[in-house]
């Protein structure tokens, strides 16, 4: 076996070179070892080869440092060489010159034409597992796959996109792409080509069924299309066919165009880039850096398991992950999604890239829902579980349920036996208007029909420091056979801080706890460790159908009591304040005055500088009330 090193190979390179001599070598032996020592290279049969230098401790694959000088290197990273060379390997690096103008009109390599001389002739001379013959781009190689797959010469694939290799991906009509700056709309030339039509279709997917990627530092795609979509993930199969892909690595994937440029149809139909609609589809998509417009970014129907994670994501507006259905079953498993973002960038004046508006709505919804069905209001029996987890999040407000929002375009929405789990490690929030005063972080703002069982939703955020509600109104189902439904926000540290308002409107406080209908209820925890609100009172109260458990301690800085009763209301029987301290500034009651004499059920109440006479507890014979506030000032 000949083997060379020469210079320094990608990682992703280097383990599958070190696993083909790994099982060249250590094999078992069943027979005499015999070595044959020839003028460029050295053969070890039934034997094995051992290697012993300063390293040799040392459990990974072998390096060349210069000169054939080599040493032992740990092997680190999201797959191990056994997993990375389980199929085909195909190999992606550019050697043509200039822009390739290639476009993709199929899944087959005969599909893929280019006027690019140099780039047809590495397309034509490339070949499965030769990093010498690579493949000119990730699309070329897909369809290589493809079609090795489909003749039975392998069972699966990885692409394995070189370090610092990078393509403009956009349509066939340079007017209909922006130029590689981001300044202007048209003009651009893309090196992966698509039709519109193909653009919103499987062809310009890279995930496909047994079809795996790992890109390499610095490597991925510039998408510079300026009017239609062009999707990187498309995985949509109303027939439920197995799928399994994966995209990871060290890559990014950067869009330049979104709504403000005015993309056919706005944003609705504009820059969306995943979509999964198959309810046996496992679906992985790993980057360092996305770069996303708005509307609808992840678009989430049916689906098995899904996987996101990134290092940076920076989003110009709307719906980064939209839940819009998931009614069938599949293979009857759960069906599990899970994203997992270090950082996100939230807001339109911190896109790298082009001139943006000013509307900031959901960073994650469920919209219509994550059981509707059409129109029919069918849900599917499996159990759904979603997993957020966020690092630091950056976001601007200028609307509802900016970190979540719950609605529905379907009346009739189901959702049922689902577990909704968002962890934020830091939560820094700007309104820049006070439209979303009224409304809040986390918002349940339009309401089903449709049932609404077993379903949690559970919110844990270490770090808030924000102008913004952080729970708005929670108006889930009117729907009476609706049961054992809860929704728990969990808090370490909270601050709002103090914003100038400029215009009237909403309610200003930290908790809007108010809402939902009479058929059916539905229990709202609260927890915080430390919630300090800066600007009004943490608590607006007002009449509610759901049942809330109020936990932990809460401040106000400002010049209003902690809980603020609403104008008007008079019954409070479905809050409970339960293992609670409130504080409010030096000689403000921490319990503000009802419209009338009312019940609030308490136990194990701690207040500050006294309560209005009017209230009765019950649940307890009254609050302890403290004057000495210096430990609640950290």
């Amino acid at each position: 076996m000949n083997c060379q090193f020469s210079g320094k190979l990608s990682y992703a390179i280097l383990k599958v070179c070190f696993v083909t001599l790994y099982f060249h070598f250590c094999a078992v032996a069943v027979a005499q070892t015999s070595i044959d020592v020839q003028p460029n290279s050295v053969k070890v049969v039934n034997g094995e080869l051992t290697i012993e230098n300063a390293t040799k401790t040392v459990q990974g694959y072998l390096y060349n440092m210069g000169n054939g000088l080599t040493q032992f290197k740990e092997i680190t990273g999201l797959e191990n060489a056994a997993n990375l060379i389980s199929g085909g390997v195909f190999f992606v690096s550019k050697k043509y010159a200039g822009t390739a103008k290639a476009t993709i009109n199929g899944l087959t390599v005969a599909s893929i034409s280019s006027t690019e001389a140099s780039y047809t002739q590495q397309l034509q001379a490339a070949k499965m597992g030769s990093l010498l013959s690579s493949y000119p781009d990730p699309f070329s190689a897909r369809n290589a796959a493809l079609e090795q797959i489909s003749q039975g010469v392998i069972q699966s694939a990885t692409i394995v996109v070189v370090d610092n290799q990078q393509w403009y991906v956009g349509s066939n009509n340079s007017e209909q792409n922006g130029n590689y700056a981001g300044t202007s709309t048209t003009g651009g030339i893309a090196d992966i080509q698509f039709s519109q039509a193909n653009g919103f279709s499987p062809v310009a997917s890279l995930a496909h069924n047994k079809i795996n990627y790992y890109f390499g530092v610095n490597a991925g795609l510039y998408y510079i299309n300026s009017t239609y979509p062009i999707f990187a993930v498309y995985a949509v199969d109303g027939s439920d066919q197995s799928f399994e892909s994966k995209i990871q690595g060290r890559g990014f994937f950067k869009q330049y165009f979104g709504e403000a440029q005015g993309m056919q149809g706005g944003g609705k139909t504009s820059s969306r880039f995943f979509k999964v609609d198959n309810a046996k589809a496992i679906v992985t998509l790993e980057a360092d850096e996305l770069w996303l417009q708005q509307w609808r970014n992840f678009e989430i129907f049916s689906y098995k398991t899904i996987f996101l994670g990134a290092r940076k994501i920076i989003m110009a507006d709307a719906d980064l992950i939209a839940f819009e259905s998931n009614a069938r079953n599949g293979d009857g498993s759960p069906s599990n999604f899970s994203a997992n973002f270090s950082e996100i960038q939230f807001s339109n004046n911190m896109y790298p890239i082009g001139d943006h508006p000013t509307d900031y709505w959901y960073l994650v919804s469920t919209y219509p829902g994550p059981d509707v069905n059409n129109n029919t209001g069918s849900s599917s029996a499996r159990t759904k579980t979603i997993n957020l987890n966020f690092g630091d999040v950056f976001l601007n407000n200028y609307g509802e349920g900016t970190l979540f929002y719950f609605g529905s375009e379907n009346p009739s929405v189901y959702i049922v036996n689902t577990t909704i789990n968002c962890n934020v490690k830091n939560l820094h929030v700007a309104n820049i208007n006070t439209l979303g005063l009224g409304s809040g972080l986390i918002y349940f703002g339009n309401g089903t029909t449709g049932l609404v069982s077993n379903t949690s939703w559970n919110f844990n955020i270490d770090n808030y420091i924000g102008n913004d509600k952080l729970l708005g109104d929670v108006n889930l189902t009117n729907n009476a056979s609706s049961q054992n439904n809860q929704i728990t926000i969990n808090l370490k540290k909270a601050i709002r801080r103090p914003v100038v308002e400029t215009a009237a409107g909403g309610t200003n406080c930290m908790f809007y706890v108010h809402g939902g209908y009479s058929g059916s209820s539905i229990i709202v925890k609260l927890n915080a460790d430390y919630a300090k609100d800066m600007i009004g009172n943490p608590f607006d109260i007002g009449e509610t159908h759901n049942k809330y458990i109020i936990s932990g301690t809460y401040l106000s800085a400002g010049t209003q009591e902690v809980l603020q009763f609403i104008p008007g209301v008079t019954n409070f029987d479905n809050v409970f304040l339960k293992d609670c301290t409130l504080i409010s500034k030096t000689g403000i009651q921490a319990i503000g005055n009802p419209s009338t004499s009312c019940n609030l059920k308490a136990s194990n109440l701690t207040l500050s500088w006294g309560y209005p006479s009017t209230i009765t507890f019950f649940g307890q014979t009254q609050p302890t009330v403290i004057t000495d506030l210096s430990i609640f000032n950290p």
